[in-house]
């Protein structure tokens, strides 16, 4: 089953691996280097796996996490 996944992590050649190796399995996959444009992208619609670093600049992980809920941006089931 084809999945949508965003990687938000600053590091450019994470990003890369990571990208290559799920679009290599079919995935349709999104690639963002901070948490504020993580939330730009679920503004804008995105649904789909979030893979989040938890060490970044500027938005880490944790908050960016925290901004997801408090937006109520996460996926009602």
């Amino acid at each position: 089953m084809r999945k949508n996944i965003l990687i938000v992590d600053d590091d450019p050649d994470v990003r890369t691996s990571v990208k290559n190796i799920f679009e290599n399995e079919g995935h349709e996959v999104w690639s963002v280097e901070n948490g504020v444009e993580c939330l730009e992208l679920l503004e804008k619609g995105f649904t789909g796996i979030l893979l989040i670093d938890l060490m970044m600049p500027q938005m880490d992980g944790w908050a960016t996490i925290k901004e997801i809920v408090k937006r109520g941006l996460q996926k009602k089931s």
